[in-house]
């Protein structure tokens, strides 16, 4: 008895860092799902603009990755969190993130407009 209640114990422990994982994974995964047609919209529009620069003689502008294009994006403080935990936000970069963040928050308050993330 007192064996089956250290495994189930055990096992409870084992499980929580589990579920606390996969909650953090499945954030993350909401926030690329949540971004994948503003991304892709960002990339067809990229490359129409450099094809119209080629055509003019200027050289191309460099288009960003998914992560590198995601970082511009307007964050929630959980979502800063979900990305810290995956190593996509440096540790470094958290705090000038959340200046960012409440920077434009305060700037689409003045102007009255909604200062909520992309739903």
């Amino acid at each position: 008895m007192r064996r089956s209640a250290v495994l189930v114990l055990c096992m409870v422990v084992f499980l929580q860092g589990c579920m606390a994982y996969a909650a953090s994974a499945a954030g993350y995964m909401d926030a690329k799902i949540r971004y994948d047609k503003p991304y892709n919209e960002y990339r067809m529009q990229a490359e129409e603009i450099n094809k119209t620069r080629q055509t003019q003689g200027l050289p191309p502008e460099p288009i960003k990755d998914f992560n590198g294009w995601f970082k511009e994006q307007p964050l929630t403080n959980n979502q800063i969190k979900v990305l810290k935990n995956f190593g996509i936000i440096k540790p470094e970069e958290v705090k000038a993130i959340k200046e960012r963040e409440a920077l434009r928050r305060a700037e689409l308050k003045a102007k009255g407009g909604s200062a909520a993330s992309v739903k």
